[in-house]
C-alpha cells in the first residue's frame, strides 16, 4: 500500500513538471557583443526589433546582453555605439521556451561630425575715419571746457 501511494504521488508530481513546462510562451535572446580583438564591448546598445514591436538593452561590463519575453518568430538584432559601426544579425529564430545564444563583433567606425559655420558683416567701417575723428573732435571740446 505504501509502494503504490508512493508511486502516485511521484506520478502527480511528474506531470505537474511537465505541464508547468509546456506551459512557457516566450524565448529569449541573449549574447555577447565583442570588438575585431575578441575584447568585451559594454555600452552597447541592443534592440531586438520583431513583429510584435522592438525591445532595447544595454550590454553589461562583459558585453553581454539578454532580451527576455520574446513571443516565437523571427527577430532582426542591431547593436549600436559612438565610434563603431553598427552590427546587424538579420532573421534570428526565437522558438517557445527557446534561448538564442547570438556573438556578434563590432568593428571600429568613423565618427560623423557636421560643422556648420556663419558669417556676418562687421559692425566697423574699415572705408571711413569717422570714428577716428569724432573722437578726436570730443577731446578737444573736452579740453577746451576744462581750461575755462
Amino acid at each position: 500500500m505504501r509502494f503504490l501511494k508512493s508511486t502516485a504521488m511521484f506520478a502527480i508530481f511528474l506531470l505537474t513538471a511537465l505541464t508547468a513546462n509546456a506551459q512557457e510562451t516566450t524565448g529569449n535572446v541573449r549574447g555577447r557583443i565583442v570588438d575585431a580583438q575578441g575584447l568585451a564591448v559594454p555600452g552597447v546598445t541592443v534592440t531586438v526589433a520583431g513583429v510584435q514591436g522592438t525591445k532595447s538593452t544595454v550590454t553589461d561590463t562583459d558585453g553581454r546582453f539578454a532580451v527576455p519575453f520574446l513571443t516565437p518568430g523571427s527577430y532582426t538584432v542591431r547593436g549600436e555605439l559612438q565610434g563603431f559601426k553598427a552590427v546587424e544579425q538579420r532573421n534570428v529564430s526565437v522558438s517557445l521556451g527557446q534561448a538564442v545564444d547570438l556573438s556578434l563583433k563590432m568593428e571600429v567606425g568613423g565618427l560623423t561630425e557636421t560643422v556648420q559655420v556663419t558669417g556676418s558683416s562687421p559692425l566697423i567701417n574699415t572705408a571711413s575715419t569717422t570714428t577716428g575723428r569724432d573722437v578726436e573732435n570730443r577731446l578737444d571740446i573736452a579740453m577746451s571746457l576744462l581750461t575755462t
